[in-house]
């Protein structure tokens, strides 16, 4: 079975910085896990997008799949309050 490779975008660098340290770890055991199966039962389509959302507490994970090249794009991580403001 092949896994997906995951990519962060460079401003998802930046959202990280946002995030207390203690919830960094979990976030990126959950991102590491859609490299398995990247629409999992955790996962969502959102609505009117091709993105999709992962939810991890508080916060979110929105990320682009591309099938054809086995790629995951982590768009955007930040909590559940403003992840969808632009």
């Amino acid at each position: 079975m092949e896994f997906y490779k995951v990519i962060f975008t460079k401003s998802v660098k930046k959202d990280f910085r946002k995030i207390p340290k203690l919830d960094v770890p979990k976030i990126l055991n959950e991102i590491e896990e859609l490299a398995k199966n990247p629409r999992s039962s955790k996962t969502k389509k959102l609505k009117g997008e091709k993105l999709y959302r992962l939810r991890v507490g508080n916060y979110r994970v929105i990320y682009d799949i591309q099938d054809n090249l086995m790629l995951i794009f982590v768009v955007k991580v930040g909590h559940r309050s403003d992840i969808y403001r632009n």
